[in-house]
């Protein structure tokens, strides 16, 4: 494999070759990720009752296998509940599934494995082939699986440490949480929160791969950046109002400090929020 042949080599010119040749993979990889990212957004966009189901079962034809783990992750990431993303390849069909908290994606699998033709994993992944006439039926008995399982459906421990004002978004304030540091396993980074802010600008960068949010809130003006996350899978537009939790850090540029604002989740505010974010907020038990 070219990695381990970088590894291996002592010649200068062959490790620049096999360097550049990772990085056309990595690349080549991004861009597959990001394709199927964008047909699930978009099979979401046309479809928001997915995220009223208990988990997320999604496939597509011939995505990637080799693929689809890190792509289960991220949605994962994006809509909090676990998930199994499908890759159709004819008559047999291969899946990768992610989960957190007490829901078990092998007893998942377990509780499904006459359906399945192989499967493997622990709590929190797994992998699994199926013949893709049977997937409406998988997808049919996960739901009933976590419906017998839980009542209301786990969520990932995301809290925030305090609720703050546009005001307490101060250069002196984020240099004020250097006393806390180090950041780490058993002392995170503290969270904040703030509810109501306007988008006003979704602006993608490094080609798509990241986005600034330009916010409002209370009449202070500041940007937002959401990692991992193009401007087309977001499921808000400019106009709407979202509550965002998020950390800070002090940045230099040109000689000037300012407040960089990572964001770690958002919803739209009020009512609305029930038909993007059920994940979140409307477990009703089935």
């Amino acid at each position: 494999m070219t990695a381990a042949r970088l590894l291996l080599t002592d010649d200068e010119n062959e490790a620049a070759l096999f360097a550049d040749e990772l990085e056309e993979l990595n690349t080549q990889r991004k861009k597959e990720e990001n394709s199927i990212i964008q047909n699930i957004s978009d099979s979401v966009n046309h479809n928001p009752d997915l995220l009223i189901e208990r988990v997320l079962v999604l496939s597509g034809e011939g995505w990637h296998h080799g693929i689809i783990g890190i792509v289960a992750s991220r949605i994962l990431e994006r809509f909090d509940k676990p998930c199994f993303i499908i890759t159709r390849e004819g008559e047999i069909s291969r899946g990768s599934a992610r989960s957190f908290g007490g829901f078990s994606i092998f007893g998942a699998l377990q509780y499904c494995e006459d359906l399945l033709i192989k499967y493997g994993g622990h709590p929190g992944a797994g992998g699994f082939s199926i013949e893709t006439s049977k997937i409406p039926e998988f997808t049919e008995r996960l739901q009933k699986y976590a419906g017998d399982i839980f009542d209301f459906m786990p969520l990932p421990d995301i809290t925030a440490d305090k609720l703050i004002l546009p005001s307490e978004i101060t250069i002196d304030n984020v240099k004020g949480l250097k006393i806390l540091e180090p950041f780490g396993e058993g002392s995170r980074q503290p969270v904040f929160a703030m509810g109501g802010t306007s988008v006003q600008e979704i602006v993608p960068l490094s080609k798509g791969l990241h986005t600034k949010l330009r916010l409002v809130c209370a009449g202070k003006r500041f940007d937002a950046l959401l990692f991992r996350q193009s401007p087309n899978e977001l499921f808000i537009k400019a106009g709407d109002r979202i509550d965002i939790m998020f950390t800070m850090e002090a940045q230099t540029f040109a000689g000037k400090e300012s407040v960089s604002i990572i964001l770690k989740d958002y919803r739209k505010s009020g009512l609305e929020q029930r038909k993007y974010f059920a994940a979140k907020d409307a477990y009703e038990k089935y």
